[in-house]
């Protein structure tokens, strides 16, 4: 389901990707995955499709879903630098840029600590960086 989303989003029919995002979200939770990576994945890329479509509003609830998911312990520890650079993006979109620049920081921190390097370069020019492309990277991770 998650990648026939992603098709229906590659190819603008963001209506269709998001209805198979919904689905798979059900499915998920239906499962008992709903705290897991997997769910990560999902919410992640879910928010990657609706900040292609213009949803930010939308993208950054996913993505908060994603990061709570995420969370141990109510901390950011276990939180995937990859997570807050893309939330970072949406929260510049939606013109909340200390909170932005927060997460940015935070994600330059984590990707520093974890020796990633192509990280390391988005979150240090991310003022000017231009789209989020995180989604195969973050795939090929898990």
């Amino acid at each position: 389901m998650i990648d026939l989303a992603g098709a229906h989003g590659a190819a603008g029919r963001y209506r269709e990707a998001n209805s198979e995002f919904e689905r798979a979200s059900v499915l998920i939770t239906g499962l008992g995955y709903d705290k897991t990576l997997k769910a990560v994945k999902l919410y992640n890329d879910w928010a990657l499709e609706l900040t292609y479509a213009g949803q930010q509003l939308e993208a950054e609830r996913a993505y908060r879903r994603a990061i709570e998911i995420s969370r141990t312990n109510q901390t950011d520890n276990a939180v995937l630098p990859v997570l807050l650079y893309n939330c970072s993006g949406v929260l510049r979109e939606l013109g909340r840029l200390p909170e932005a620049a927060s997460y940015t920081d935070l994600a330059h921190e984590k990707a520093l600590r974890a020796g990633d390097q192509i990280l390391i370069d988005q979150a240090g020019r991310a003022p000017t960086c231009g789209p989020i492309i995180w989604s195969k990277l973050l795939y090929y991770r898990w």
